[in-house]
């Protein structure tokens, strides 16, 4: 894009659904309103006084998640004059955007602290990780170093996987048995139910497609 002239600000439509960005002069308005609203969420993140934690003691991890969780929640609504983060309402989707930068923060601690799960239940995890189709339900009363013992994979990861094993589900089953399944196959034959249910979907036009921008789109193009 053309960068705007001092003071002023464009109107960009950017990604697959057109989202609205401002394209802002470094002196204008609309900088002046991102730049404050930096600021008011510097001064919550100050306000709210996280520290990591440095055990594992379950307690500890969970009002961890929680006060990460209400301060994520918190910066979706900061709003000045006009400005502001799309949503910050409670709706499905600002709700998974709050999840996966909890994710990113849960992951972080997991590299100063490796073992800082190993007394959590999956389903205390899962509360800060996106889900949104509960697809990885049937793990959440085991525990995550059995959940990773299992699946041999990162639990903060499971639930993507859960996303894509989920177009593999029967509808007619019982919801999650077909999951628990895959998720307890191996890895060879779990990845060949998904690659014939992969090849299934990549014989449909584009427009039946459940994954329209991504790797199937990429592929057909």
């Amino acid at each position: 894009q053309t960068a705007p002239r001092l003071g002023e600000a464009v109107l960009v439509l950017l990604g697959p659904r057109q989202t609205e960005y401002y394209l802002c002069a470094q002196e204008s308005e609309g900088m002046d309103c991102a730049t404050e609203i930096v600021h008011k969420m510097l001064g919550a993140s100050r306000e709210a006084g996280l520290r990591w934690p440095t055990g594992h003691d379950s307690a500890g991890i969970v009002n961890f998640g929680n006060n990460v969780f209400a301060l994520t929640k918190h910066f979706r609504l900061i709003r000045y004059k006009t400005f502001g983060f799309r949503g910050g309402v409670d709706d499905g989707g600002n709700m998974y955007k709050v999840r996966s930068f909890c994710r990113v923060v849960l992951a972080m601690l997991q590299i100063i602290n490796p073992e800082c799960f190993c007394e959590l239940t999956y389903g205390q995890l899962i509360k800060y990780c996106p889900d949104q189709r509960d697809l990885s339900t049937p793990l959440d009363g085991m525990m995550v170093p059995a959940v990773e013992r299992l699946l041999n994979v990162n639990p903060l990861l499971i639930s993507c996987w859960a996303c894509l094993f989920g177009g593999v589900r029967d509808p007619a089953d019982e919801r999650g048995i077909r999951m628990k399944q895959l998720l307890g196959a191996s890895s060879s034959r779990a990845l060949r139910v998904v690659e014939k249910d992969w090849l299934l979907e990549m014989a449909k036009p584009i427009a039946e497609s459940r994954f329209p921008v991504g790797p199937r789109g990429l592929a057909a193009a």
